[in-house]
């Protein structure tokens, strides 16, 4: 059973330095310096996430910023999501709330493969880790493992990517108790017609990810499962006992857009 952890709490703070419970509660309940920060990481799947999440905030209030701009080059979203869906590719995506002290971050990585130097600021302390940090990208490992699933089916196919993600969990274990991590699992996507797309390969992927992912910190995503129900009690009764009214709201605006987005 997944325990989920507090998405507003556990000390991301600008000014970061692992505070002891009592310094946590006082800054939370304050509002001052409190940053929510989510990052999410993956493919074309993932981004998809990214892009229903940012059509859920008020456009006027979001900013953003690619990789490849001038530093302070923020420019409003509404550009960015005149297209059905975001296309970003090879560059990072950053987006920031004119109000409220959230930031949002995509980085375009389908085979996660750069996923350990994108911890490794945080796991060395040289930037604040982020509140939530979502996965996802077996989609490029199941195109590019084609010929192998052609000639010896799925199972040989999918030791690759169960390799790459059993490589992966002693990183992410070393950031769960700062972070936290969900790991999206494969929806059925309409379309795919490749015979290496069929709904049981993607399964067998999906079950891949599950057994690497047991006995870790690290919460497994199943669409047709809603992964919120769990902490919306739990950062509830929080924000009822510490949170005077400005941090509140803020908590509370992103808690009802995940929990929309997590249902939908």
């Amino acid at each position: 059973m997944i325990t989920y952890k507090l998405i507003f709490r556990r000390g991301h703070y600008l000014n970061y330095t692992s505070p002891e419970r009592g310094r946590e509660i006082e800054d939370i309940a304050s509002g001052v310096g409190v940053e929510v920060h989510w990052v999410m990481v993956g493919d074309s799947h993932v981004r998809y996430i990214f892009d229903t999440l940012l059509r859920r905030f008020q456009p006027s209030k979001l900013q953003y910023r690619l990789s490849s701009f001038p530093k302070r080059d923020w420019r409003n979203i509404r550009e960015l999501l005149k297209g059905n869906r975001l296309a970003i590719r090879n560059q990072t995506l950053h987006v920031r709330h004119t109000d409220l002290l959230i930031r949002l971050t995509y980085e375009w990585d389908p085979f996660l493969l750069d996923l350990p130097n994108i911890i490794k600021p945080w796991l060395e302390e040289k930037e604040v880790p982020p509140a939530l940090l979502l996965l996802g990208g077996a989609l490029h490992w199941i195109r590019t493992t084609a010929p192998i699933f052609n000639r010896h089916g799925v199972i040989e196919a999918v030791k690759l990517y169960k390799s790459h993600l059993t490589n992966l969990i002693p990183l992410l274990t070393r950031l769960a108790p700062h972070t936290n991590i969900v790991f999206k699992l494969l929806d059925h996507i309409a379309g795919l017609n490749f015979k290496h797309h069929l709904p049981e390969n993607l399964e067998v992927y999906n079950q891949v990810a599950r057994e690497v992912m047991a006995g870790s910190d690290i919460a497994v995503w199943d669409s047709t499962i809603p992964l919120s129900q769990a902490y919306v009690a739990e950062v509830s009764k929080l924000l009822v006992e510490y949170c005077k009214e400005s941090c509140r709201v803020r908590c509370r605006f992103m808690l009802r857009e995940f929990w929309h987005l997590s249902h939908h």
